[in-house]
């Protein structure tokens, strides 16, 4: 916008709180939501898509056209609506904004800006706004979020240092690159800088729109979404078929909370007896059960199934094995009640 670029359609597909993604600007405190969504006219962007993932506040910002993408894992068999899912799913915007071109056709597709390294100082993004967010290689945040520094080829052949995260970004680029040899669509790296991606032609962005950029694309994403109008029948079904989708879900979180409840009577009980684990892994198997119609609860807890294996394997006391399946239903009982508030909103 200061540059009075205009742009045919913007993209945020992270998952986070934008408002919780603390940074400081000019020296002072602030958030990403503040400066990229409080501080910007939104109402010149045409076309602004985010993901199925988001945080529901995104959805209302004020732009003219909100559309969203499933960017991440496919869930499209597991909502009883059709949806699309991306075979080439990747990490970040950056292969969401490429998904989107290869889906709409696009043609030739080059990446710019696409560094994937850190630059001579230090820096994770080039100057500018991005960078004035304070994002360094070292800092709290690209520490804890970009992982260890590694050693790769540049653009121009000499090394560069990048981070984990980033060599796998370019990773997905080529393993994108290997998918698409059979099309017809020729895709060009023209980041003069950074970090060598395997797959792509390297080449200048002058010389890239010079060669290859001689057919104007004029009003062609006007004419893309103009065809993608949804009639008012399919539009009532679809809210149809959701509706019957929440509520059926709610009614599977009031039945596990219910479970719940009854296997926390369990464990508060000074002494157990065997018919009290007995009653205590039948009521924790009924819950397992009820969570398995529901795809989104494996998602969630992921990470607690894999501590609660690995603590039951480690400790083989009964008094460890039960402490292990109550930190479980803890994290268990937090994401049911926290599935069920979310669902009540989306049912209103």
């Amino acid at each position: 916008q200061e540059k009075n670029i205009i742009p045919d359609i913007v993209i945020q597909v992270d998952p986070k709180d934008l408002k919780k993604d603390y940074v400081e600007k000019n020296g002072q405190p602030s958030n990403v939501w503040e400066e990229w969504i409080v501080k910007n006219d939104l109402s010149k962007i045409k076309y602004f898509i985010t993901s199925a993932y988001a945080q529901p506040e995104i959805f209302e910002i004020p732009v003219q056209n909100i559309f969203w993408m499933n960017a991440g894992l496919p869930i499209g068999k597991h909502i009883p609506i059709d949806i699309k899912d991306y075979t080439r799913v990747g990490g970040s915007v950056a292969h969401s904004a490429f998904d989107i071109l290869i889906e709409f056709g696009c043609g030739p597709i080059a990446l710019v800006g696409q560094d994937l390294a850190y630059g001579k100082e230090g820096n994770a993004y080039s100057v500018g706004s991005a960078g004035e967010l304070g994002r360094k290689k070292g800092d709290e945040f690209m520490r804890n979020n970009y992982g260890n520094d590694v050693q790769v080829k540049g653009y121009d052949g000499n090394p560069v240092t990048t981070s984990e995260v980033f060599f796998s970004f370019a990773n997905l680029f080529t393993i994108f690159a290997e998918r698409l040899q059979a099309s017809s669509i020729k895709i060009f790296n023209c980041t003069e800088g950074g970090m060598y991606i395997d797959g792509f032609t390297h080449c200048s962005l002058e010389q890239f729109i010079n060669e290859e950029c001689k057919e104007p694309m004029k009003n062609r994403i006007d004419e893309i979404f103009s065809l993608q109008f949804t009639a008012e029948k399919e539009i009532s079904d679809r809210h149809r078929k959701m509706n019957k989708f929440i509520g059926k879900c709610i009614n599977l979180a009031d039945e596990i909370g219910g479970l719940l409840v009854n296997t926390k009577s369990v464990l508060e009980k000074k002494h157990k007896s065997d018919e009290d684990i007995r009653r205590f892994n039948k009521l924790q198997n009924k819950v397992i059960k009820l969570m398995g119609k529901n795809y989104f609860y494996s998602l969630a807890l992921q990470k607690n199934i894999h501590i609660l294996d690995a603590g039951l394997k480690a400790d083989s006391s009964t008094e460890g094995q039960l402490g292990f399946h109550q930190d479980f239903l803890d994290e268990v009982q937090a994401v049911n009640n926290h599935f069920r508030n979310s669902l009540l909103r989306q049912k209103t």
